[in-house]
């Protein structure tokens, strides 16, 4: 759903501290704030949800294979691993019942994993976290996202 152009689209970033770029999210969508660094475009009739906690996790046991992106890191009377893969922070997902292995918030100046960095008309920041780069959407195409550097 392309919006007008000097429009965030659905899931980019459209604020937080530092950020100069455009605010006015597509059609449908409204700018929420997920911490003082980064908001985004997300459904406007979505109900607010808070930052998930970070929940520490242990150094991997000999022998032990810690997580892998969206598996699970930690939970009550969970039993496996409590780590996550290297670039990778465990997130309270559902409570205290699950936590999961997730990439960490941007830092300031960063945009986060599918967050429009480039395109016609764009004038946003342009450098995604570790690991994504900013690539265009469709060959030749008007936007560019932060996409993952290996699929």
């Amino acid at each position: 759903m392309p919006g007008l152009p000097g429009q965030v689209m659905p899931y980019s970033k459209c604020g937080g501290l530092g950020y100069t770029g455009p605010t006015m999210c597509t059609p449908g969508f409204k700018c929420v704030e997920l911490n003082e660094f980064h908001s985004t475009c997300d459904l406007a009739k979505k109900a607010p949800r808070a930052m998930p906690k970070v929940s520490m996790t242990s150094p991997p046991a000999p022998g032990q294979t810690c997580g892998k992106e969206y598996q699970t890191c930690g939970g009550k009377m969970y039993m496996g691993p409590k780590c996550c893969k290297s670039g990778l922070v465990c997130y309270e997902t559902s409570g205290m019942w699950q936590s999961q292995c997730r990439s960490p918030p941007p830092k300031m100046g960063e945009l986060g994993p599918y967050a429009q960095c480039g395109g016609t008309g764009y004038m946003g920041p342009t450098k995604c976290v570790g690991g994504y780069k900013c690539m265009f959407v469709e060959r030749g195409g008007p936007f560019k996202q932060c996409r993952p550097m290996h699929p």
